[in-house]
């Protein structure tokens, strides 16, 4: 008896005397019981798709060996495909041989690496398993080392899982043996090379010839079932009239994508015109250059003078180049690399005034004077559980003790009305402005800690708190959460401002406020393109308005472990159903069952074990 799941791993390869690949696989379940291929002895038939490429040495790219023609009107253009029409003979239980129908090109060299790949799916009591599968080998059958740039594990940070063409293709490795210079979309004359389409569609709506070109200049794919992606879209004259991906960090950051892979490092040592144009794409290397596009700040070039500027040490040092201002400041030693903790807190009753003792320090662990601080205040906020209020208070004011701490009596008040029992959330926020020259310009770089929070009950007691969420996970796909001037760095602390009574109206100049609930404002924020009430705007730092209508989340919307820690997510309630669920007539359903006095009735049907329990309509996908 076999149960769920697909594994396909392939054992060996090698060309035979037709240059035919001829593969050894197993295919097993998730608990490595042999399956039956065609599903006849065992449930679940496994359908499988054959790719091939051969590595050039003289490019490093790989290049296809199943071709086929894509047509669009006049346009004729050679695409990447995978195969199905080899053949197969059973060697044992769950071990097959498949013998391509591709052949390995004449004059191949023997030490050649051919990357052999595939991808699987097996449907089993309603759901749908994948797997994919590659293996390097030499015509003759050998390892080889094949090209490693990018690894999937650093693209699941977000995409959890990265699952492309209808989510059959999850692995990088197999991605680039179709997607490499031999392929291109006939319908937009877009190249479909893995590094140029990767990098154009995390570019986004920052992709300089969309961003800096006329007016319906747009970056797209027509793709899998013939569905055209628009990644990047001018829709007006004006700066920043673009739509499109928006990389939810710092898109200089290669490492994001490139750290830990065996060639990683190329991201950095490859200087070339084609790689430099990935993401630089209107860029010119002749003179003049054509419309649309700018001549390179040196003037034409060819790709050996380039790491005469751009490699290590050189003028225009690649990888300096590619660190923002905060980064190359720290890089250079010109930050303290400032830390606080709070120390103790007391003084939390009701009508109180708390006194804080806290410490800032630099990186190598000395005190640091406060008095160099552009800004140091605390906010406390409770109940911690379910937040009502919060304060501010500056404590630049604070005294420092014979240890290096700092104390102070903030002068602002708790609420009268708080009782025994409840918890109060404290956290410290700060910075300093260093104004610096980096290559003659001046530049001021914030340098900001950690926000430290702490918990208290009335009558300072130390407290704990389970926040449902928490920056690490936040920061697997943001890198570096910095909100609000740079100075809001932890959710914890984020949760201090961001509740149910806060709205935008204190930065909107006009117009309805906007709940900036943490548990709505985020799920909005993530579902953006998906809301069905748009536009979804909030008044933020500084009253800069922030349109989130066009956010694509890059995983899968109803996948709640990818932000949550614990299992609180399962509790519905309408505040934060209706915060994704945002239709006219889910409000109504929610509002239909919420009695007079205002008790919701919602976990009578989607409570834990009930028939529409969060946790079964949004259950995890087998991955």
């Amino acid at each position: 008896m076999v149960g769920p799941g697909l594994v396909l791993e392939i054992l060996s390869a090698a060309a035979n005397a037709s240059d035919q690949l001829v593969v050894r696989f197993r295919v097993t379940d998730e608990g490595g019981r042999a399956l039956d291929r065609e599903g006849l002895l065992t449930v679940g038939p496994v359908d499988i798709t054959w790719v091939f490429a051969v590595l050039d040495p003289a490019t490093e790219k790989y290049q296809s060996l199943n071709v086929r023609q894509e047509m669009d009107g006049n346009v004729t253009v050679d695409q990447a495909t995978g195969e199905r029409d080899g053949t197969y003979q059973e060697v044992g239980p769950g071990e097959y041989e498949y013998t391509s129908s591709a052949v390995v090109p004449a004059g191949t060299d023997p030490t050649d690496s051919i990357r052999v790949a595939a991808y699987a799916t097996r449907d089993f009591e309603g759901q749908r398993y994948v797997s994919n599968a590659v293996l390097d080998v030499t015509v003759t059958g050998d390892p080889a080392p094949g090209r490693e740039i990018v690894l999937t594990e650093n693209c699941n940070q977000c995409h959890n899982p990265l699952a492309a063409h209808g989510g059959r293709r999850r692995d990088t490795a197999l991605c680039v043996t179709c997607h490499n210079p031999g392929s291109t979309d006939a319908q937009t004359g877009n190249t479909l090379d893995f590094p140029v389409l990767v990098h154009r569609i995390h570019m986004g709506a920052e992709l300089p010839s969309v961003a800096e070109g006329p007016v319906g200049a747009e970056y797209a794919i027509v793709g899998y079932m013939n569905r055209r992606h628009t990644y990047a879209i001018r829709t007006g004259p004006n700066p920043g009239d673009v739509e499109g991906v928006h990389f939810p960090q710092e898109m200089t950051r290669c490492f994001t994508c490139h750290a830990g892979a065996r060639e990683g490092d190329h991201a950095y040592t490859e200087i070339n015109r084609y790689n430099c144009t990935t993401c630089h794409d209107n860029v010119a290397f002749e003179d003049p250059p054509p419309p649309n596009k700018v001549l390179h700040p040196a003037g034409p070039q060819d790709d050996a003078t380039c790491a005469g500027c751009h490699g290590e040490g050189m003028s225009a040092d690649f990888r300096e180049h590619h660190l923002d201002d905060h980064e190359w400041a720290a890089a250079e030693g010109l930050l303290p690399g400032l830390s606080a903790r709070i120390e103790s807190v007391s003084g939390v009753v009701a009508g109180g005034s708390p006194t804080v003792t806290f410490r800032v320090q630099d990186s190598s662990g000395n005190d640091y004077d406060i008095s160099q601080l552009d800004l140091l205040r605390a906010v406390f906020s409770g109940p911690a559980d379910d937040t009502e209020w919060d304060l501010s208070s500056d404590l630049s004011g604070a005294v420092q003790n014979a240890d290096g701490s700092y104390t102070v009596t903030v002068s602002e008040t708790l609420p009268d009305t708080l009782a025994a029992g409840v918890v109060v959330r404290v956290g410290l926020e700060g910075f300093q402005n260093f104004t610096l020259d980096r290559d003659g310009e001046s530049k001021v770089v914030r340098e900001a800690f950690d926000n430290p929070v702490v918990y208290y009950a009335v009558g300072d007691t130390p407290a704990t708190y389970e926040a449902t969420v928490a920056t690490a996970v936040c920061e697997t796909c943001h890198g570096d959460l910095a909100a609000h001037g740079g100075f809001r760095r932890e959710v914890e602390h984020c949760l201090g401002c961001h509740h149910e009574n806060k709205t935008d109206a204190a930065m909107r100049p006009s117009g309805t406020p906007v709940s900036v609930d943490f548990k709505v404002m985020i799920h909005k924020i993530h579902r953006g393109e998906h809301l069905e009430q748009k536009p979804y705007v909030i008044y933020g730092y500084g009253n800069v308005p922030h349109d989130f209508s066009d956010v694509r989340f890059p995983g899968r919307l109803n996948a709640c472990r990818t932000c949550h820690v614990n299992e609180a997510w399962q509790e519905p309630s309408t505040a934060v159903c209706t915060s994704c669920h945002d239709s006219p007539a889910t409000a109504a359903h929610a509002e239909i069952n919420t009695s007079a006095s205002g008790v919701e009735s919602c976990a009578v049907c989607h409570g834990e074990d009930a028939e529409f329990a969060v946790a079964k309509v949004h259950q995890d996908q087998p991955e």
